[in-house]
C-alpha cells in the first residue's frame, strides 16, 4: 500500500476529519473489476463485491459518511467525509 509523503501535507491541518478523496488501484492494474464497453461499465463478479463493500463503509464506521464512488475496471474513487464523534 502507498501512502502520501508526510512532507507533502499541510503543518498543523487535522487530518482525521473532513473530506477524503481515496483511489485504491488493483495489482499490476488488472481489470479485476470489470470492463468498459461502448462508455457503459461491466462490473464483474470481482467488481460487485467490491461495490457492495464500497456501500457497506457507513455501516461498519459511524464517524465515517460515504459521499460518492465509483468502481472502474482497474481501480475505484471514493469520497468520504470523516466526521467528529462528540
Amino acid at each position: 500500500m502507498r501512502f502520501v509523503n508526510k512532507k507533502l501535507r499541510l503543518q498543523n491541518w487535522n487530518y482525521f476529519k473532513g473530506c477524503h478523496h481515496i483511489v485504491i488501484c488493483t495489482k499490476n492494474r488488472r481489470n479485476y473489476f470489470g470492463e468498459i464497453i461502448k462508455n457503459q461499465i461491466y462490473l464483474s463478479k470481482m467488481g460487485v463485491i467490491a461495490l457492495n463493500f464500497l456501500k457497506r463503509i457507513p455501516d461498519h464506521f459511524r464517524n465515517v459518511i460515504l459521499d460518492v464512488f465509483v468502481v472502474m475496471p482497474d481501480h475505484v474513487h471514493l469520497i468520504l467525509h470523516l466526521t467528529v464523534q462528540t
